[in-house]
């Protein structure tokens, strides 16, 4: 049956007026109300949502790391990781235990069960490990738990223009200032100068006073040291009372007095004092196009678990900006990795691909369907992405790499059911035996049932992808969970939100409160703009009255111009043969769907009315898709999960 055989039988049940839909349909404002419930609380949990540069995958891995001085691995294997492992392994819920024994040091790697909560895991191998007795040499094992989101956000190196003493001061002013910004849980940095104070006794000091160096130590190590007071009691409070130190800097060192023969000395006069860098320690050092490996202070910031990424890194370059100022360009940052910068890209890429589907499918509807279609299919894509945000929000998905590739799998699939619907509203509508509101009906009736089925057929196919388990299954569990609420919600949208959209835009007719309504926010908007463009002066009482002289004007003659405009359009109508056609093009679209849609029925009524035609069909699509399936085989179509591609760091040890 063809599509005008079938909209000539078609006819609307009144049973379909006394519906809960036809109640729903028919109002406008239940319309205005579930529009506004979307986007406020999906604006709102798009802005709440965390930010991440990967997924939160929770497996409780705990690290038992244990030093053993001196001990070849087969003694670490014997003595420590055995005991261990033994130990460890009949703890609940564990689901492996990997050991590695090397030189002087033992490493067990646990891995419990999904689910398992890690703080509570590791205190659970931290009560086993306690009660291993391990060799008198062994250090305390030290038990870890396995966070992968413990990543640094930011990376940077700091250079300076002076001595190295200089850049470690500032790399520890730095340090400081970056733990406390609220957004910034840990700052760890390397290559930065650790000095001390060098106490060397002058020879000639000891063949005078006949000085004991053991003494000496001593002394100094009281006065660098704090002891305890006793304490202090109230009704209320106990307070504890030490005994500061004397030494707080080097000249305090200097003016220690010792001890000498009976007497007492500062202690500048028996040894020469220094404060210097310790021996043997690591350096850092950067170079690129512009800096030849000069020496440097490296700094990882991470941010806290509450905190969004790119908040830490701008709140950490705000800082560090506030830092650099006094010191007039003496050092600078030159990043090395920004997590930030990477999921703002992403978040970039998200934007364009979405506005890029968007336009397209709104050139595609209004080149065959018509304008009023293609303004509605501008609704459907952020609704559909509001509502997924306010899911995701409730399920505790964060956004990520790999969420947002689940929104832009879905983004070509979310606008097929508003395309339909549009579709089916214009083609029964064409056919001038409906109002909009039965054509809506009718709509709803025909279509809920097929849209329903095959949305949720879609989403089955993603719906197994949640039966994986461990490390990989918490790393895809985003995908199909939010490809599933955003299939979903592209459903809600299309028969909630466009069909009701579609019965309005079809034969609009908007009450005058509303008109009135929209002609007084359109003053207010004007007087707005006028007041922030003109100057504020002595002339603002002249560009106020030429404004109301202007409206007055203007309000006189404003039927004789919508007469003048009528007229003129008329006479362009008549000579333009693409104005002419303007209300059809708004109407119907640019290409005649109905053309295209007779051609493929011709096509389908051939095949399908001769014998030969079908086994020929038939013997085709076989042929076809075998020839398709060996592809794989000979090797002309590559298998490839993760394919290869440049990467932007390489790292060496």
């Amino acid at each position: 049956m063809s599509d005008l055989q079938f909209l000539k039988k078609l006819r609307f049940d009144k049973n379909l007026n006394n519906s809960f839909v036809a109640k729903y349909l028919s109002n406008p404002r239940l319309l205005i109300l579930f529009l506004l419930a979307i986007i406020v609380v999906g604006t709102s949990s798009y802005f709440s949502l965390p930010r991440r540069l990967n997924p939160e995958i929770n497996i409780p891995i705990i690290v038992v790391s244990t030093v053993l001085p001196g001990a070849s691995p087969s003694d670490v294997e014997s003595l420590v990781s055995e005991p261990l492992e033994s130990t460890v392994t009949g703890l609940s819920n564990v689901k492996q235990v990997n050991s590695t024994s090397r030189d002087n040091v033992s490493v067990l790697q646990i891995e419990f069960e999904s689910g398992i909560d890690t703080e509570k895991a590791r205190t659970d191998v931290q009560s086993a490990i306690d009660q291993v007795d391990l060799p008198e040499d062994a250090q305390a094992p030290r038990v870890q738990k396995i966070d992968f989101e413990n990543q640094p956000v930011w990376s940077f190196a700091v250079i300076g223009k002076g001595d190295s003493a200089s850049l470690s001061q500032f790399s520890k002013t730095l340090q400081d200032e970056l733990e406390s910004t609220a957004s910034i849980k840990d700052v760890q940095i390397s290559g930065r100068e650790v000095e001390e104070i060098s106490v060397e006794i002058r020879p000639e000091a000891v063949a005078l006073y006949g000085i004991n160096p053991i003494t000496l130590s001593q002394s100094i190590r009281s006065a660098v040291s704090s002891f305890p007071a006793g304490s202090v009691r109230t009704d209320n409070s106990n307070f504890s009372l030490n005994i500061d130190p004397t030494i707080t800097s080097i000249e305090d060192v200097r003016n220690l007095q010792v001890s000498v023969n009976g007497s007492y000395l500062p202690l500048s006069s028996v040894a020469q004092i220094s404060q210097k860098s310790k021996p043997n320690q690591f350096s850092s050092y950067f170079a690129n196009h512009e800096v030849n490996g000069e020496k440097t202070v490296t700094f990882n910031i991470y941010k806290t678990e509450t905190a969004n990424i790119d908040k830490a890194v701008h709140d950490a370059e705000q800082k560090i900006e506030e830092v650099l100022a006094p010191y007039n360009g003496q050092f600078e940052v030159l990043t090395i990795t920004n997590a930030g910068e990477e999921i703002n890209e992403q978040f970039n890429h998200l934007i364009r691909d979405f506005l890029l589907t968007t336009a397209l499918v709104f050139v595609a509807l209004f080149v065959f369907l018509g304008a009023r279609q293609a303004i509605v299919s501008l609704f459907a894509v952020p609704l559909t992405f509001l509502i997924s945000f306010t899911v995701m929000r409730m399920l505790g998905i964060s956004l990520n790499f790999l969420s947002m590739f689940s929104l832009l799998l879905s983004l070509g699939l979310l606008v097929d059911d508003t395309i339909v619907v549009i579709s089916a509203m214009t083609q029964y509508f064409r056919s001038g035996k409906f109002t909009p509101l039965q054509t809506g009906l009718l709509v709803w009736r025909d279509f809920l049932i097929a849209i329903i089925t095959t949305t949720l057929t879609t989403v089955w196919a993603f719906l197994p992808l949640l039966i994986s388990t461990g490390i990989i299954g918490e790393f895809i569990k985003s995908i199909p969970i939010v490809v599933s609420t955003t299939l979903i919600a592209s459903l809600v949208v299309a028969m909630f939100v466009t069909l009701p959209l579609m019965i309005i835009l079809l034969k609009p007719s908007i009450p005058s409160r509303v008109v009135i309504f929209l002609r007084i926010l359109l003053v207010v908007i004007l007087l707005s703009i006028f007041f922030i463009i003109v100057p504020k002066g002595p002339t603002l009482i002249f560009a106020i009255f030429a404004l109301v002289l202007f409206l007055f004007v203007t309000a006189n003659v404003r039927l004789a111009l919508i007469r003048r405009s009528r007229a003129y359009y008329k006479e362009v109508q008549k000579e333009n043969k693409l104005v002419k056609n303007a209300p059809n093009y708004i109407d119907s679209g640019l290409i005649s769907f109905n053309t295209i849609g007779r051609k493929y029925r011709k096509l389908l009524t051939r095949l399908l009315e001769k014998k030969e035609s079908r086994r020929m069909a038939i013997i085709m699509v076989v042929i076809f898709s075998l020839f398709s399936y060996m592809l794989v085989p000979f090797g002309f179509v590559k298998n490839e999960f993760f394919p290869s591609s440049d990467q932007k760091y390489l790292y060496l040890s």
